[in-house]
């Protein structure tokens, strides 16, 4: 079975469930939450039909690169999102789905290669830049593969549906990540009352929604609306990463929000360990930076209801969930 029959198939399940029936025995534990919704839909099956349909798109655009680029996908800084993208392209196929998008499978199987190979060119970038022993045509194959990404998706979408976006939020990322590279070893340049910058750092994969949007024939209005919204997500998204990535961020040399105090208390020269980083997550700040989670989440929440996004608005509140479940605070 194809990816995308494997993503139809569960598209199809989605449609028929009964969410609060299903989940509402496990409503304090994001993990028994999920751990159902991977047995009811069969995600699996799902991540295995995509890592199949994966190696023909390696072998097809970056035959050069393979055995290199397979290595590379097993790296530990990289295995979450291998292990995730196959969700993550399945919600952009459930709402082509749900908007009955014309859109042939031919087309579809290039949109989720210009997902695979967008995602993969801009960690391949992120993770070259981040990390001293990374062999110098990573960072160049990266930007190769999000070409190819960028070529695919405008095949897919039309010139007229992607060319100045993927400029705008092209433009975005370099300016967002200028911003962090310039501050490399510096205190954060991020600030809790503008925590939903934070979404920018996704930027690319705006430019992936705003083409199916400019294709599905939303104004403008609502265009912005929902890039707002998904900005806030992602902003809330990051914090949770930021969390977990404290230690290796830190010792890179980039200070997150999260984390924001640790090189002013700390220095850069010592060493950076579990409990100096406790110590900087006092329940105050701990209390902060959930405060601040919520408040981007309820501010997406509005916009998805305000134009009846359930799709979005679904994966929305699992992030939620997993970020409200994270934590215990005194």
């Amino acid at each position: 079975m194809t990816y995308l029959d494997s993503a139809r198939k569960v598209y199809n399940a989605f449609s028929s469930t009964n969410f609060k029936k299903l989940l509402g025995s496990y409503s304090e534990d994001y993990d028994k939450v999920f751990a159902s919704l991977e047995e009811k839909f069969g995600f699996n099956e799902l991540r295995k039909s995509y890592s199949d349909d994966i190696q023909v798109t390696i072998d097809n655009y970056l035959p050069f690169f393979k055995d290199d680029l397979k290595k590379f996908l097993q790296l530990k800084e990289v295995t979450y999102y291998q292990k995730n993208i196959p969700l993550r392209t399945l919600l952009l196929l459930m709402w082509i789905w749900e908007k009955k998008l014309d859109i042939s499978k031919n087309a579809l199987h290039k949109f989720v290669d210009s997902l695979f190979l967008g995602t993969f060119g801009y960690k391949m970038i992120d993770f070259g830049g981040d990390n001293k022993n990374t062999n110098p045509e990573v960072g160049l194959v990266g930007f190769y593969s999000i070409k190819l990404a960028e070529k695919l998706l405008s095949e897919v979408f039309g010139h007229a549906n992607t060319s100045e976006t993927i400029a705008k939020y092209f433009s975005m990322y370099v300016e967002t990540e200028l911003l962090e590279k310039k501050n490399k070893w510096r205190s954060c340049p991020f600030s809790w009352n503008e925590a939903a910058l934070l979404g920018n750092k996704s930027a690319p994969i705006y430019a992936v929604h705003e083409s199916l949007f400019n294709y599905a024939g939303y104004d403008s209005k609502i265009i912005k609306d929902l890039i707002n919204s998904l900005t806030y997500v992602s902003a809330a998204i990051q914090l949770i990463d930021d969390l977990a990535d404290a230690k290796q961020d830190l010792s890179n040399g980039y200070e997150t929000l999260v984390m924001s105090g640790y090189y002013k208390t700390f220095g850069i020269n010592s060493d950076v360990t579990e409990d100096r980083i406790n110590q900087i997550l006092t329940q105050e700040r701990l209390k902060l930076i959930y405060k601040t989670g919520q408040e981007l989440f309820s501010n997406s929440r509005k916009l998805f209801e305000k134009h009846d996004e359930f799709v979005f608005q679904f994966n929305a509140e699992m992030w939620n969930f997993n970020f409200t479940t994270l934590f215990k605070i005194d």
